[in-house]
């Protein structure tokens, strides 16, 4: 189950702001213009932590307003043991995989403190048109034992540059609670990788419009891979579950007509590209 996106609804738009213009003719006629701006509404988004026995996960929403009216909105997940696992054997190995998480979320809180301040104070200086901006982000857990601890960030923007959907991974090593790339988790290389998502692409989205004009679809897959690899999570969104490794890419990520893809390699088809390690524990 994924987290729930309420759409917007035109009819839930109520003006937040009227503006009246006076317009003087050279004949003394004066015109008065009214007009409404209308504030977005906020989507529901919530995480999903049905794929884990021990963790909880709150989506903490914080608001800032003007006049008493919600004028920006944000939201992130704070983590912590539910109750319920506090007596868990694995509980040490739980703690591990929580602090890391609990890094993360401190820098979600950052950033969407840092989103608030700078809307708030842009709406303050006259910016209406931000009214009703928005920062919300959820969490799906795909994965959860003592191999591998796999999440999938979801991402929604309403800001100067529009409605925007992204996406993000954070994937642990589920006993020491260590980040981990997609090379710790897979045999590949960083040509090879560029290799096996080009071949996936062209077979599954065979018509999909790459526009480039200096490298192939392989070549700047491989950029990708090569400028990415500074993160402590490394190149492409992923996740792994218990039966398949997936790549998620977001709208306008690699094609330019702005559709989400996924490429998912099951560990029974393609058993030569996974680390033992990582592959889920016999039950």
């Amino acid at each position: 189950m994924k987290p729930d996106l309420i759409s917007y609804d035109p009819q839930r738009r109520m003006p937040h702001e009227v503006r009246i213009s006076k317009v003087n003719f050279p004949d003394g006629r004066r015109l008065y213009v009214f007009s409404l701006s209308f504030a977005e509404s906020v989507p529901e988004v919530r995480s999903n932590a049905e794929n884990s026995n021990w963790l909880a996960v709150t989506d903490h929403k914080m608001e800032r307003k003007m006049n008493g009216k919600v004028i920006v909105t944000a939201q992130y997940p704070i983590y912590d043991i539910a109750s319920h696992a506090l007596q868990s054997p694995r509980i040490e190995n739980h703690r591990k995989v929580l602090q890391s998480l609990q890094d993360e979320s401190a820098m979600e809180r950052e950033f969407t403190l840092k989103n608030l301040k700078e809307t708030e104070q842009l709406i303050h200086q006259g910016y209406t048109n931000l009214i009703g901006n928005y920062f919300l982000t959820t969490i799906d857990i795909f994965r959860d034992d003592s191999a591998l601890f796999s999440i999938l960030e979801h991402r929604y923007f309403n800001d100067f540059s529009g409605k925007r959907i992204g996406m993000g991974s954070l994937n642990f090593d589920g006993t020491t609670g260590e980040p981990l790339t997609i090379f710790d988790v897979t045999t590949l290389s960083k040509a090879g990788l560029a290799d096996l998502l080009t071949a996936a692409f062209q077979k599954k989205y065979p018509d999909a419009p790459f526009k480039n004009d200096y490298y192939s679809l392989h070549d700047f897959l491989l950029k990708i891979i090569e400028n990415y690899m500074i993160l402590k999570q490394g190149p492409f969104t992923w996740s792994m579950d218990e039966k398949k490794l997936s790549f998620h890419f977001y709208e306008g990520e690699i094609f330019s007509d702005h559709i989400p893809r996924r490429l998912d390699f099951s560990y029974e088809d393609h058993p030569e590209l996974f680390k033992k390690k990582y592959l889920p524990p016999e039950k």
